[in-house]
């Protein structure tokens, strides 16, 4: 797992399963290849699932997990590890985590 990088962008998310339209949007404070930190008002489960969109500042289209496990929560706070993440999105995942990490050492 590579280190968590401090990213501050949208992501919208829901529970699975999906049963009805029940979208929500946070802010990711934290961004690894395997995983993330999201900021919400809602408080949820430890045991949750969830689909992710995330709008990187890359300019491209959202990143898209479509099942994602909650490891961690607490109160408006949670962490969580990708489980479904296409190669595309995983190659653009970790070069963009290798960019922001170079930018952050210039």
């Amino acid at each position: 797992m590579s280190e968590p990088s401090p990213i501050h962008c949208r992501v919208d998310f829901r529970t699975l399963p999906v049963t009805a339209f029940t979208e929500q949007t946070g802010r990711l404070d934290s961004l690894w290849s395997t995983g993330c930190t999201v900021q919400t008002p809602l408080h949820l489960d430890s045991s949750s699932m969830v689909e992710l969109r995330i709008y990187l500042s890359d300019g491209h289209w959202p990143l898209r997990i479509d099942r994602a496990r909650i490891t961690w929560s607490h109160w408006t706070s949670f962490s969580i590890e990708f489980e479904t993440l296409s190669a595309e999105d995983q190659d653009r995942l970790e070069a963009y985590l290798a960019t922001n990490q170079e930018l952050e050492r210039a």
